[in-house]
């Protein structure tokens, strides 16, 4: 898990929380506030772990935040696992999602608020996890996704466009 900061149209910071499974590299939950404290952690740890989760470790920067929450993850049955001091490669997955979102969504937008930075995030997650390949997966996508086959000489591939058309997905379809 970690933070990453995005600012808003009247250049007020806004932070971005993610969870990250590093076996497939499929974002797990996030959310965007303007103001995390204690409270809202756990409130978004509990929505990122609901029930049985089967999550056994949480790899976490030095964060006062998250240190402040090792108590609350124990309660959960995650053990938490702390990066060195000054170590960003030590989580070099979830630091690779950062440089990944900030280079395919962050960077070509100007939020307005929360809401908005929230609904956009949860919009390219949805792509990240769903439809957009990783080399490290053998080009597939975390959730794995449905490749076809050009099924006759007459298909055409078909543009469908993801997150408000800054990424798009291709099939091929039947012309019509």
């Amino acid at each position: 898990m970690d933070f990453f900061v995005v600012y808003s149209i009247v250049f007020s910071p806004m932070f971005v929380f993610f969870v990250m499974d590093h076996s497939r590299r499929k974002i797990l939950h996030t959310n965007v506030t303007k103001n995390p404290d204690i409270d809202w952690m756990k409130q978004q740890l509990r929505e990122a772990f609901p029930g049985k989760h089967g999550i056994r470790y949480l790899i976490h920067d030095n964060d006062p935040m998250f240190v402040a929450l090792r108590d609350f993850m124990s309660d959960l049955g995650i053990e938490s696992k702390r990066t060195a001091f000054r170590s960003p490669w030590m989580n070099g997955i979830a630091e690779r999602f950062v440089k990944t979102i900030r280079a395919e969504l962050t960077d070509h937008i100007i939020p307005l608020n929360e809401r908005h930075l929230a609904r956009l995030v949860r919009e390219y997650c949805r792509y990240y996890n769903e439809d957009r390949t990783h080399t490290t997966l053998d080009m597939d996508s975390p959730e794995g996704r449905e490749t076809t086959e050009r099924s006759f000489a007459g298909a055409k591939v078909v543009q469908f466009p993801r997150v408000r058309g800054l990424h798009s997905v291709y099939r091929w379809e039947e012309a019509v």
